[in-house]
């Protein structure tokens, strides 16, 4: 059933999706751009698709996005965390145990 129209079918009988979720901060930032760009070529080279978010660095929408993300059974999300707290994930990722990526943003100081 990989890559047909019944998609969440399977994802609801079989546990398979072919959607990654990617959550990301202030989309302004072209970090966070340069990334969704890569994303995006990345998993449609290996036959997924992205779904995108922000949490606009607030760490309670980071939270809810990342409980809907899971909760729609998306492969796995790719995380850029905005806090240093991500406990919350054993809630909402308990049963599911869906794989998550972590990706350290790396800030150049300025001097």
């Amino acid at each position: 059933m990989r890559g047909t129209p019944y998609e969440p079918w399977a994802a609801c009988v079989l546990g398979e999706t072919l959607t990654i979720g990617l959550l990301l901060g202030d989309l302004t930032n072209s970090f966070y751009a340069s990334l969704a760009k890569a994303a995006v070529e990345v998993m449609a080279d290996a036959g997924y698709v992205v779904l995108l978010s922000t949490a606009d660095e607030d760490p309670e929408v980071e939270r809810r996005v990342v409980g809907e993300l899971i909760g729609r059974r998306v492969a796995g999300p790719i995380i850029v965390p905005d806090q240093g707290d991500h406990a919350f994930l054993r809630e909402v990722n308990g049963c599911d145990q869906v794989p998550v990526v972590f990706v350290a943003a790396r800030h150049r100081s300025r001097g």
